[in-house]
């Protein structure tokens, strides 16, 4: 199985204040339409003590994705990774990476669209993090067809399905919803599993 990268270094209380302040921020008005002034004072700082958090604010979309791919690592891949049963692992990872979403920050997984802002090094990184995730994922899924529980599928799309189909919740999921957390964490579940496993 793809080993999982080792996570960048942890964050301070408040320089996690910032990521996320500065990640509602350009879900809201775009990375090119928000400035480091606006992410200031959304945290009540001073241009000048935020570059103490930040280098720039490329620098900063960065870390956030990083810090996300962190987040990532410790509560979906690295159990995962653990787990022998290939159903059981989809399922593990459906729940916890949705859980994620809801309870740890839409803004981190819309953020990923503003990937392009990077700069090639940076992309490259990032990239290369997504895809040992969707690589785990695939295993995953191609075990199964070794146990001739999946459904005639194209492994590499339904890879590629089931990631939309969670990383989509952010998109459309309000934060002040009335949706119960484990509801739709549970009918994602079953709608991701049924889409691929053959009925028995």
């Amino acid at each position: 199985m793809t080993a999982a990268k080792q996570n960048t270094k942890p964050l301070n209380s408040r320089t996690e204040d910032v990521y996320q302040a500065a990640a509602k921020l350009m879900v809201a008005k775009g990375f090119g339409g928000t400035s480091i002034a606006d992410i200031a004072r959304a945290v009540g700082m001073t241009k000048a003590g935020l570059y103490h958090h930040i280098a720039s604010k490329q620098d900063m979309l960065f870390q956030i994705i990083q810090h996300a791919m962190d987040i990532m690592e410790d509560i979906v891949i690295q159990p995962a990774m653990q787990i022998e049963d290939a159903e059981e692992r989809l399922r593990f990872i459906v729940r916890n990476h949705t859980t994620t979403i809801l309870e740890r920050g839409q803004s981190f997984t819309v953020l990923f669209s503003e990937i392009h802002h990077l700069n090639p090094e940076q992309q490259e990184d990032v990239g290369g993090r997504i895809n040992e995730y969707r690589s785990l994922i695939k295993e995953s899924i191609e075990s199964l067809k070794a146990e001739e529980k999946l459904r005639d599928l194209d492994t590499e799309i339904a890879t590629l399905h089931l990631v939309k189909v969670i990383t989509g919740i952010a998109s459309w999921y309000k934060e002040d919803s009335s949706k119960d957390h484990e509801h739709l964490i549970r009918e994602t579940i079953e709608f991701t599993m049924a889409a691929i496993l053959r009925s028995e």
